[in-house]
């Protein structure tokens, strides 16, 4: 008799997120900061920044060092389905001469919910230039944006991948 196994799945798209990062931490060689998790701030008067049960919706922050090289990631928690939004990634070289990430955490905020859950991308290029931040999609799943340890896994090497390729 074959006994199946059923996968574990994460809560939601941003349990996976953390999820990733111990991946990233454990197994690839990235040393990652405590994350800084921002509820989102209301703008006029648009609902964006609820989810859909009208909790906070919020943003995750993350150093990561990776190859001697530092980065920023944004993930935005859109595990009520509401939205799709990449994760960013922003190069801590490219910023540091011009302060530090949280003076311009406001103005991020305020032009992500404007655009309707859309990276305000001419804003990063006139920040730090256009090569010097990028989007990384999610992994698909199969189960409502939960993943299972094995789809962690996947997200987890794209995105060594990714910063392997995009920044070194």
């Amino acid at each position: 008799m074959i006994k199946l196994i059923t996968p574990i799945y994460t809560n939601n798209k941003f349990d996976s997120f953390f999820k990733m990062l111990e991946i990233l931490e454990k197994e690839h060689g990235v040393t990652q900061s405590k994350p800084a998790i921002r509820k989102l701030p209301e703008i006029g008067r648009s609902k964006s920044h609820l989810m859909t049960d009208w909790s906070p919706r919020c943003m995750a922050i993350v150093r990561i060092e990776y190859q001697g090289e530092g980065y920023f990631l944004l993930e935005v928690d859109t595990s009520d389905g509401r939205a799709s939004i990449a994760t960013k990634v922003i190069s801590a070289r490219a910023l540091q001469p011009l302060g530090l990430l949280r003076d311009f955490i406001p103005e991020i905020e305020r032009r992500l919910l404007s655009n309707q859950f859309s990276w305000p991308k001419k804003y990063f290029d006139q920040l730090v230039g256009g090569s010097n931040h990028k989007s990384i999609s999610h992994q698909q799943s199969k189960n409502e944006g939960r993943l299972n340890a094995e789809e962690v896994e996947r997200w987890a090497i794209r995105v060594s991948a990714f910063l392997s390729e995009f920044f070194i």
